[in-house]
């Protein structure tokens, strides 16, 4: 994978890649695919905005906390922290969650 920029995109260019695949990778480990399947905005005021991204990894992936790089085609690379929150037949999910404080 190649080294990712140091800003990642915004919501809406998030949000327009839902049911994209993503290239995830920890580390030296085995790189595995992701879909975003689902995005959320938490709260928006003129001053911060805070959303959510769910990703669905295979059902055998290992539910591991970490910084992961992720590449997409639309979005390219970048590295994003992520959280397995549930697990069920069809995959392992994993939540990024976003703060972003808007600049004036």
């Amino acid at each position: 994978m190649t080294d990712a920029p140091a800003t990642l995109p915004t919501k809406d260019q998030f949000f327009s890649e839902l049911n994209s695949n993503f290239r995830a990778q920890m580390g030296d480990g085995p790189a595995f695919d992701l879909t975003l399947v689902d995005s959320k905005v938490q709260l928006s005021t003129p001053t911060q905005e805070c959303f959510t991204l769910l990703f669905k990894a295979p059902v055998e992936s290992e539910p591991v906390q970490s910084i992961y790089q992720l590449e997409n085609e639309s979005l390219g690379p970048m590295n994003l922290f992520l959280v397995p929150v549930k697990k069920d037949d069809e995959g392992l999910y994993y939540e990024a969650v976003f703060n972003h404080i808007i600049s004036a």
